[in-house]
């Protein structure tokens, strides 16, 4: 979903926003979300936490030590981003469950992985804070969570 629009449809694990910037991490159709009032989604996986409740089921599946990048929505509207480095010698990465126990760690009401690898990039003022995994810089990504500063109204 973007701009309110759907873009693609169909029954995935998503990182959704709401008009008034609440994060909704769960598994919907995009016109379901779209009921919900999301205006912006996209899809990845897994789900840690939806509704206050850890949702992620263990798994081996991809389940190693990687980089990893995710979100996660405090009840007071505090977002939570975090991109741990890994493949490295400062990081190894890691496992989804040490993901859901960040954000458990920070109270976190919903919360969800996106993509990691390559693509755990975060910025600030246009310089890394973390040390992406690839030799050769980051690279092109598609989708991106931008955080700007309040007061101003973006169309």
């Amino acid at each position: 979903i973007s701009g309110g629009k759907i873009i693609q449809d169909g029954n995935s694990a998503v990182i959704a926003f709401t008009a008034d910037h609440k994060l909704i991490a769960t598994t919907a159709s995009a016109s379901s979300l779209l009921q919900m009032g999301v205006q912006e989604a996209i899809t990845f996986g897994p789900t840690f936490i939806h509704n206050g409740q850890s949702v992620y089921t263990p798994t081996t599946e991809l389940n190693m030590l990687n980089p990893r990048t995710a979100v996660g929505m405090q009840e007071d509207g505090t977002l939570l981003l975090l991109v741990v480095d890994g493949r490295g010698p400062s990081s190894w990465g890691a496992k989804y469950e040490d993901v859901l126990k960040i954000f458990q760690d920070y109270q976190a009401v919903e919360a969800g992985n996106l993509d990691g690898g390559n693509s755990s990039v975060m910025m600030y003022n246009g310089s890394y804070v973390n040390y992406p995994v690839s030799m050769y810089g980051s690279r092109r990504l598609p989708d991106a969570i931008l955080v700007r500063k309040g007061g101003r109204k973006n169309g």
